[in-house]
């Protein structure tokens, strides 16, 4: 069986994100409180348990 050792899981307070290129698939989940992705002029407020998923190379803001 061949092991996958492509991708990483992180777990992070976010309060404040500096702009940036995604350069990988991005999943997020907000596990408490709220948060508001801007993704190419898009803009998703989220809330507890709702999930994004960003594919590469988009603009995160």
């Amino acid at each position: 069986m061949s092991q996958i050792n492509d991708f990483s899981i992180s777990v992070q307070e976010i309060k404040c994100v500096a702009s940036k290129v995604n350069q990988k698939l991005r999943i997020m989940m907000v596990l408490s409180g709220e948060l508001t992705v801007e993704t190419n002029s898009r803009y998703y407020a989220m809330k507890e348990k709702d999930v994004l998923v960003i594919k590469r190379n988009n603009f995160i803001k």
